[in-house]
C-alpha cells in the first residue's frame, strides 16, 4: 500500500475515532458508503433513470431490469428473476452521477451480452456503493 493509501486509511480511523460515536459495524460503512460523494453529488438516479434503464433492456435475452415495489431504493438487473447468488463475489462500482447512466449500460450490455449469472443492483443516491454486481464465481468477476 503506498504512503498516499495508508495516510489515508489512517485519517478515516482518525475521523471515526474521534466522532466519538459508539462505533458498529452500521455506523462505518455509512461512513465508508458517502465518504466524498459530496452535497453536489447527491442527485436521485432513482427520478433521472431507473426508468430508462427498464425501458432498455426491457426486450433484452439474458436480463430483467425492474423496481420491486417493496424495495424501491434499488433498480434490479438479473439475468433471471429468480437469480440467487450464494457465496457470491461482490463487485462495488462507485460511479459520479454523471457517468452512472452510461457507465451501468455499458456494465449491464457486457453482462447480458455474455450471459453472466448475476444479481445486481443501482441505488437512487448517489455513493460509493452506488452499483453492486453480484456474480458466482472468480471468473466471472475478473471478466
Amino acid at each position: 500500500m503506498s504512503n498516499n493509501r495508508l495516510d489515508y486509511a489512517n485519517q478515516i480511523l482518525k475521523d471515526l475515532y474521534s466522532s466519538n460515536l459508539d462505533l458498529s459495524e452500521k455506523i462505518v460503512y455509512n461512513y465508508l458508503r458517502n465518504i466524498h460523494t459530496g452535497k453536489n453529488e447527491l442527485n436521485s438516479v432513482n427520478s433521472t433513470y431507473f426508468n430508462k434503464w427498464i425501458t432498455r433492456f426491457k426486450d433484452k435475452q439474458n436480463i430483467e431490469v425492474f423496481v420491486d415495489p417493496s424495495w424501491t431504493y434499488f433498480c434490479q438487473f438479473n439475468n433471471q428473476r429468480q437469480c440467487i447468488v450464494r457465496n457470491c463475489v461482490k463487485i462495488y462500482v462507485p460511479l459520479r452521477f454523471s457517468h452512472i447512466y452510461e457507465g451501468a449500460n455499458k456494465i449491464f450490455d457486457f453482462l447480458e451480452k455474455n450471459n453472466i449469472i448475476h444479481a445486481s443492483k443501482i441505488c437512487s443516491d448517489i455513493r460509493n456503493d452506488d452499483i453492486v454486481i453480484r456474480v458466482c464465481n472468480d471468473q466471472d468477476a475478473k471478466k
